[in-house]
């Protein structure tokens, strides 16, 4: 896939992305315009062409960055590649500034706001500004412009926004057409489940790398699952006037004298009913 094919392959996502927008929270749109830009040579069956395409547009420290990662995301759809990206993106500041870079020469928020209707396109700069911030990318929303600081410290303007119309309405829907609401279910569905696969990714280890020096030359075995080492909090409540109503069970735990233990996930859950 040559740069001109990918270009254009990259803008029918993005625009397509146009039209699902809605359906992504402000985290997700940082890598939902990543991955519409990056899938078409994710999955190009020659690589050394995407590599070429890469460094021909963003130049050779980001594009030969991202080419590397190529292989490891040809297999992902590109919700998974989004939640991916946004992950990474988040810690990794050479990936980021690789990302800022492509999607500033793509004019990739530009595209998909072009894409909405009036009173969208100050939602979209609104979520996109905080989306932005989450990720700490150096893509800013400042007053008319998208803008993007580049390595001379410079900042260049992407995409100029016509006039500020303030947002009414989050989405139209068609009340009348149940298959298209059923793909949008089955969408949302998809990209929640991604959402919180990635979330779990992240959130689900403890970090042993700064307790334990052993695991230094070894970044998997600082990884502790959180849910192998998960212990259950359990709590004695107090003992309740003895009724008619108690079964035998209660009533031989109430005259040994011991209180009745019950997990504290139960205890919440009893008391805020």
């Amino acid at each position: 896939m040559d740069l001109n094919a990918w270009k254009a392959t990259a803008h029918k996502n993005l625009v397509r992305l146009a039209e699902q927008i809605n359906d992504f929270a402000p985290g997700m749109i940082y890598g939902a315009l990543s991955a519409a830009a990056l899938l078409p040579l994710a999955t190009a069956a020659s690589q050394a062409d995407a590599r070429i395409a890469l460094v021909g547009l963003i130049g050779g420290v980001g594009g030969n960055l991202l080419a590397n990662q190529l292989q490891a995301w040809n297999d992902h759809t590109e919700p998974q590649l989004a939640n991916t990206l946004s992950a990474q993106a988040k810690h990794d500041d050479k990936l980021r500034a690789a990302l800022d870079a492509l999607l500033h020469e793509l004019a990739a928020p530009q595209t998909v706001r072009d894409k909405l209707g009036a009173d969208d396109k100050e939602w979209f700069e609104n979520i996109l500004r905080r989306g932005l911030s989450q990720i700490g990318s150096n893509l800013t929303v400042e007053g008319d412009y998208i803008r993007a600081v580049v390595k001379d410290s410079t900042n260049v303007a992407i995409g100029k926004n016509i006039k500020q119309i303030v947002k009414i309405v989050n989405h139209y829907y068609q009340q009348n057409d149940p298959q298209a609401d059923a793909e949008r279910q089955r969408r949302q569905t998809v990209l929640f489940q991604t959402y919180l696969t990635g979330l779990m990714g992240e959130t689900g280890t403890l970090d042993l790398s700064g307790v334990d020096r052993a695991t230094a030359s070894n970044p998997e075995a600082a990884k502790l699952e959180l849910a192998a080492v998960y212990t259950a909090l359990y709590t004695l409540g107090a003992q309740a006037p003895e009724t008619a109503a108690d079964k035998p069970a209660e009533h031989a735990l109430r005259m040994s004298g011991e209180r009745q233990r019950q997990s504290a996930l139960a205890f919440v859950n009893q008391t805020h009913t």
